[in-house]
């Protein structure tokens, strides 16, 4: 946006977007920064919407992403020079180069964690050459800087992930919220929309992600025996009654006329019920097209954990011998919590206000799950306890690939501490699960 959001506004985005990574990246590594301006007061949250904006503009289809990089510091430093600054002054080049190279150290750490070489080598490195070229605070300071912003790579990877091929803008979002605006992206289902940004690179031309499913990477003819087991784990109730899904999905759905019932299901009824779970159950994660929900009846954490532990869970297709994700989107253009909002609802017991008593009532009525539900989790808050969703995710997992373990010593180069190579999309030491727990079902 070329206008400069007032502190009100920034406050309002600061609110909104305040368990975004990117803006919690942002807010730990130049903290220390607004401070030490006099004039400009280039603002963590101002280094967010800013990057956010450059984010956007190199992702989109059809634009010439060298050329635009190899110009953008000095339209930045236009740019904000043509801002409105919080105290009247003299002002210091040095501030102008502070904010900008604040954005550019920001913009490289998320393109490092891209998924495609180009953007996380090619476009990284075309950032980082332009910072070198400029003398700058933050220059002087990059080993700090970039330390900082990498404590937030793995979160960023698994956002720019479910991001980068969405059909969602957060700079326009952002513009929305400054303005009291309601988000386009928080609606139910994300449309295909002409947007004055264009379309963004890979995208889908799909209208309607509302039918999109998972697709779990196991072999074939064990696929439903394997959700089959899926469904069972997750509906069973512990000691305390307590369950992951409520395993009546025919409450919420309704049977296609694909699924066929055997001679025998159909002479007793609580068979044929539980067959007809276990089909629909089965259409959320075999790859195709349906209107089938989940009901989730835990905590949102936990259903978070679920999807992240299985999304970031890498095995080897032996006859082809690539890596590919367990759980995997079934095509391009939804992000990984579009697809959680399509396929679940949240069926957690909460408190309402009863209209006609004026008093809250318990209810486990279902509600809409939105993507903001999830961005507020990373791997730092968890849920607490693991144990059995750690013993559902081995029963239904195969061997993971593991990656070599790369010892980070304090003389490495900063760029590489907690960044990950296109080759080594994991990196992470051991197994992804803590096998020290025993759940219910081991």
């Amino acid at each position: 946006m070329s206008n400069r959001l007032d502190q009100n506004q920034q406050e309002k985005v600061r609110k909104w977007y305040h368990d975004h990574p990117l803006l919690s990246a942002c807010q730990t590594a130049f903290q220390n920064f607004q401070a030490r301006m006099r004039y400009l007061m280039f603002s963590p949250t101002e280094v967010f919407v800013e990057s956010v904006e450059v984010i956007d503009d190199i992702l989109e289809e059809g634009s010439d992403k060298l050329d635009y990089i190899h110009c953008l510091w000095q339209e930045l430093i236009i740019r904000y020079k043509l801002w409105p600054l919080v105290h009247q002054g003299d002002v210091d080049d040095k501030e102008y180069e502070t904010a900008v190279c604040s954005v550019f150290y920001t913009v490289a750490v998320v393109m490092s964690r891209h998924p495609d070489s180009y953007y996380s080598d090619l476009i990284k490195d075309a950032l980082l050459a332009e910072i070198g070229m400029h003398v700058s605070i933050v220059k002087q300071e990059e080993d700090n800087v970039i330390t900082s912003l990498s404590q937030y790579a793995d979160d960023l990877e698994m956002w720019l992930d479910d991001y980068a091929s969405s059909d969602s803008y957060l700079s326009e979002d952002i513009d929305d919220v400054a303005h009291d605006r309601r988000p386009r992206s928080s609606m139910k289902v994300v449309h295909k929309r002409i947007s004055s940004k264009g379309s963004k690179k890979d995208k889908t031309p799909v209208s309607d992600y509302s039918r999109y499913s998972f697709h779990l990477n196991v072999n074939d003819r064990l696929l439903n025996k394997i959700l089959e087991k899926f469904y069972v784990m997750l509906s069973k109730r512990d000691d305390k009654g307590k369950r992951f899904i409520d395993g009546d999905l025919q409450k919420y759905n309704e049977v296609d006329e694909e699924f066929q019932f055997d001679e025998n299901i159909t002479k007793d009824e609580s068979i044929k019920n539980t067959a007809i779970n276990k089909y629909l159950f089965n259409q959320v994660f075999s790859g195709g097209e349906t209107d089938v929900r989940i009901v989730w009846t835990s905590n949102t954490n936990e259903l978070w954990y679920l999807i992240y532990t299985l999304y970031n869970y890498y095995v080897e297709i032996k006859e082809e011998g690539n890596e590919v994700r367990l759980l995997d989107k079934s095509k391009k253009g939804p992000g990984i919590w579009q697809i959680v909002c399509s396929r679940f609802m949240n069926g957690k017991s909460r408190k309402v206000l009863d209209e006609r008593t004026g008093k809250k009532v318990k209810t486990s009525e279902p509600i809409e799950f939105t993507e903001k539900d999830f961005y507020k989790y990373s791997e730092k808050n968890a849920p607490r306890n693991t144990s059995v969703l750690d013993a559902i995710i081995s029963k239904i997992a195969p061997p993971r690939v593991k990656s070599d373990k790369e010892a980070i010593e304090e003389d490495t180069d900063p760029w590489m501490y907690g960044i990950k190579t296109p080759n080594n999309p994991e990196e992470l030491e051991g197994d992804l699960r803590d096998t020290s727990h025993k759940g219910i079902f081991e």
